[in-house]
């Protein structure tokens, strides 16, 4: 179950779409997110992670664009795969594809003069907190629901 609007917060979470490509969660329906791994800030941040947050779904380089969103779907857990047991990972399933892609150069003009996402700078884009509700950052971003309902 979501959680209600006001108690939900809002993250912008980074793939590499040449090892992971957002269009993957879509295809899946579901995915265990690891790109926190090996990155103290990323890490400490996912710890505020909940079930029901929303999440910006972002391709960095080339791309470095927001793409779709996503619902967390379970707390932020330990990563089965990390023998060292530090890093953490999230679920997430499909929520909707954003009409297009949101470019870093339009984020960036979008961040100035407001505070909007918790970065000053947007070169280590591996997990943020968005600090306004993501429909109202900018009208580029009013997003249309996909056709079917992904579980």
């Amino acid at each position: 179950m979501a959680l209600p609007t006001a108690q939900r917060h809002y993250w912008i979470f980074s793939a590499d779409p040449h090892h992971y490509h957002w269009d993957t969660l879509f295809v899946k329906g579901k995915e265990m997110w690891h790109g926190a791994a090996g990155k103290q800030d990323a890490v400490r941040a996912l710890k505020q992670v909940r079930r029901g947050d929303r999440v910006l779904c972002y391709h960095s380089a080339p791309e470095r664009s927001l793409y779709s969103i996503a619902e967390v779907t379970r707390d932020p857990y330990p990563d089965p795969h990390d023998h060292t047991e530090k890093n953490l990972v999230a679920d997430l399933r499909a929520f909707e594809r954003l009409p297009r892609q949101v470019s870093l150069a339009e984020l960036r003009e979008l961040q100035k003069g407001k505070l909007v996402i918790a970065a000053n700078e947007f070169t280590a884009l591996y997990l943020l907190p968005v600090l306004a509700e993501f429909r109202r950052l900018h009208p580029m971003i009013k997003m249309a629901p996909i056709a079917r309902n992904v579980m």
